[in-house]
């Protein structure tokens, strides 16, 4: 019913068992088998709650300087730079055109505390043994 290693089956059900002696399940008794798929969707809504978005993107528009541009977005020259290399070549003052899609800084309208809390999952639960097979 359950693909598991039977050492890791052994690991997670530590304690249920004598050290040394092979496990041997009964009917209708209680172990932990891991919850993959949960764990998985838990992993995956966990991951999206760490994600704190910091950059955009801005579309060139006719008379836009990247000076300008990083003034309006609370950004030096050289991040502006930094975030935009491939128009921006080292020791090369950069020059873009309407058009081009740049990196810039996402104005930070919520703080931390807006945040969604991380999700603390294990992906482990209690599960009925059925069958000893």
């Amino acid at each position: 019913m359950y693909t598991i290693p039977y050492s890791h089956f052994l690991q997670i059900n530590r304690g249920r068992y004598p050290v040394g002696q092979r496990a041997e399940l009964v009917v209708g008794q209680r172990v932990i088998v891991p919850d993959l798929l949960a764990a998985q969707r838990a992993a995956s809504r966990r991951n999206v709650a760490e994600v704190k978005l910091t950059k955009q993107i801005h579309v060139v528009k006719p008379g836009d300087t990247p000076e300008e541009l990083a003034k309006r977005y609370a950004m030096t020259y050289d991040e502006m730079r930094e975030y935009n290399r491939n128009y921006f070549p080292k020791g090369y003052r950069g020059e873009i055109r309407p058009g081009y899609k740049l990196v810039v800084k996402r104005p930070v309208d919520m703080d931390d505390s807006d945040l969604p809390r991380q999700l603390q999952y294990s992906g482990y639960r209690d599960r009925d043994a059925v069958s000893s097979a």
